[in-house]
C-alpha cells in the first residue's frame, strides 16, 4: 500500500511491478483529484481511501466454475479424439526407440506447485539425465527422427489433456515452464502465468 503518491514515477512503477511479479495486490491511497480521474477501484480500510485494480474477471466464483468446466469438457473431447494419435506416433517412438513412449517433465503450476506434464516422447531414452532440463536445438542429436514431425506439429503435447482434466494446466493459458526466475526475467510473467 503507497502512501506517498510524491515518489518518483518510476519508483512508483518499479514497486507495482515487483509487487506482480509475487502476486501481491498493488494500492495507493489517493488524492481526492487522483480518484476522480483514475478510473480505477476504491475501496476504503479503516476509513482511508484506498486505490487499486479492479479484481480481476478471473477472480470470480461463477467464471472460474465457467473456465474449469471448459476445460473438463475440452479436454475430455480432446482425449477421445487424440487417443488414435498417441497409440499410432507412440508405436513410431516405440519402434525407432523401444521404452516407454510418453515422457513426463516436472513443471511450475498456478501459484509455483509443482506437477508433472505429460508428452510423447520425442528424444531418445535418456536423452536428459534424471532432474536436469535442456532446451532443445535445431539439429539436436538426442531427437528421434518422428520427434521432427511431431515437434513441427505440436503431436508430442497431445497428452496434456490429461494434465487439463486433472486441473493441472488449462486449455488456454501459457505453457508451464520449470524456470522459477522467468518472474524475475520476462515482464509480467507471473501475471500471464496465473491467468
Amino acid at each position: 500500500m503507497l502512501a506517498d503518491t510524491n515518489s518518483a514515477q518510476d519508483e512508483i512503477v518499479g514497486l507495482a511491478n515487483l509487487c506482480e511479479k509475487i502476486m501481491v495486490q498493488f494500492k495507493v491511497i489517493p488524492s481526492y483529484f487522483q480518484i476522480l480521474v483514475s478510473g480505477l477501484h476504491l475501496e476504503t480500510v479503516s476509513g482511508i481511501p484506498i486505490l487499486g485494480i479492479a479484481s480481476l474477471s478471473l477472480d470470480q466464483t461463477l467464471n472460474i466454475v465457467f473456465k474449469r468446466a471448459v476445460d473438463i469438457i475440452g479436454s475430455v473431447v480432446g482425449l477421445l479424439l487424440s487417443v488414435p494419435l498417441i497409440a499410432i506416433f507412440g508405436a513410431i517412438v516405440y519402434a525407432e526407440s523401444p521404452g516407454p513412449i510418453l515422457y513426463r517433465q516436472r513443471r511450475l503450476g498456478r501459484n509455483g506447485r509443482e506437477f508433472f506434464i505429460y508428452k510423447i516422447r520425442r528424444m531418445k531414452l535418456d536423452a536428459e539425465p534424471p532432474g536436469t532440463v535442456g532446451w532443445m536445438t535445431k539439429n539436436d542429436p538426442r531427437r528421434l527422427r518422428i520427434g521432427v514431425f511431431m515437434r513441427k506439429y505440436n503431436i508430442d503435447e497431445v497428452p496434456q489433456f490429461l494434465n487439463v482434466l486433472r486441473g493441472e494446466m488449462s486449455l488456454v493459458g501459457p505453457l508451464p515452464e520449470l524456470i522459477r526466475s522467468f518472474k524475475e526475467e520476462i515482464p509480467h510473467y507471473n501475471a500471464r502465468h496465473n491467468v
